[in-house]
């Protein structure tokens, strides 16, 4: 009965997106079960914020508050549960910059199936978007990230090497 009741419960999960490109509409990949509709919510996110006082850490030699994972795995650092629903990206937290439901093909096979959401997003920034369904309504979340620029970093012997460039024309 529990797996009957598993495989046709309501679900939704927010996948990855990268880096993706300002100025072209964010893609947001989802995947779902059991839903012809999702809800979505984006809030932008002052990361500018978030790196300044990861680099104040570091700066007061807080070894316990600082991970350079903070910085190489934002989503996890920002968006897991610190415990008792204590999320680091509320305090980053900006405007609310759009919402709207998107319908999604749910063939009624209680089957995962896989979509890409098209944004109204354009705009350089760091946003932070939520999604829910019916019957799932606490929402999932994923940072989505639109930048204009490309950094190009090797990892040589005894230091790194970056190169910076425009991301659409590569100078």
């Amino acid at each position: 009965q529990s797996q009957i009741h598993r495989i046709r419960a309501y679900e939704i999960v927010l996948q990855q997106t990268g880096v993706q490109l300002a100025g072209d509409p964010a893609r947001i990949p989802v995947t779902y079960r059991n839903t012809g509709s999702v809800h979505l919510v984006v809030h932008k996110l002052d990361l500018a914020r978030y790196v300044q006082d990861f680099i104040d850490r570091v700066e007061a030699d807080d070894e316990n508050a600082v991970s350079g994972y903070d910085l190489e795995n934002l989503s996890y650092a920002l968006l897991q549960d610190r415990g008792n629903g204590s999320y680091p990206y509320l305090k980053y937290r900006g405007e609310k910059v759009a919402e709207w439901d998107a319908k999604v093909n749910d063939a009624g096979d209680h089957r995962y199936a896989h979509a890409d959401i098209t944004s109204p997003l354009t705009e350089r920034g760091c946003y932070v978007v939520e999604a829910s369904c019916a019957g799932h309504e606490q929402p999932v979340r994923n940072l989505v990230l639109l930048s204009d620029i490309a950094v190009v970093r090797k990892k040589l012997k005894d230091q790194q090497l970056c190169f910076t460039v425009d991301a659409r024309t590569g100078q």
